[in-house]
């Protein structure tokens, strides 16, 4: 599948800087919140900012995930093995650790101002709205969790590297 046959799937598609933009279809979208965008290797790159996962982008298009990926041997590849200076295994770590605060902070204060309010009065597409805010807010704190795992994991690995390090060059000395 190329691009321009999975854009004409999509609606309300214009271009960006890095590709294309359009209203996901795997949700309510009423502006455009899915990036397209061309792989070097022609692979096809999606993300919805409101945070759909790309199988349920493609299920609402009625294509397959391995669709976005060209005619290319991706199995036989071996797996990228991460090394890390010093200071890039703790910025990363920093980073991951800073975006999953904020995605936390994010949910808790969405999750605090709708507990307790008084939904009664609401119409239907206010409490819709409401529902569709405390989804993002759980999926925010999901998302949170795992990028502190990441973030814990990459400085574990750092750590040991640095460990290695250290010992091979006080039994060289």
């Amino acid at each position: 599948m190329t691009v321009h046959e999975l854009l004409s799937r999509l609606d309300g598609v214009r271009r960006s800087s890095r590709g294309y933009v359009a209203r996901c279809p795997a949700h309510p979208d009423r502006s455009p919140s899915l990036s397209i965008h061309e792989g070097q290797d022609g692979r096809i790159l999606l993300y919805c900012f409101a945070g759909c996962a790309v199988q349920a982008v493609c299920a609402s298009i009625g294509v397959e995930v391995k669709d976005l990926f060209a005619a290319g041997n991706y199995g036989e590849q071996k797996p990228h093995q991460m090394t890390f200076r010093h200071s890039d295994w703790e910025s990363l770590a920093f980073r991951y650790r800073f975006h999953a605060d904020g995605l936390w902070l994010r949910g808790q204060e969405v999750l605090k101002t709708l507990t307790g309010a008084k939904v009664t009065n609401w119409s239907s597409t206010d409490r819709d709205d409401a529902m569709e805010k405390a989804i993002r807010a759980y999926d925010d704190l999901e998302r949170a969790e795992l990028l502190d795992a990441v973030a814990f994991g990459i400085r574990q690995r750092g750590l040991k590297h640095e460990r290695k390090r250290y010992a091979s060059r006080q039994s060289a000395a």
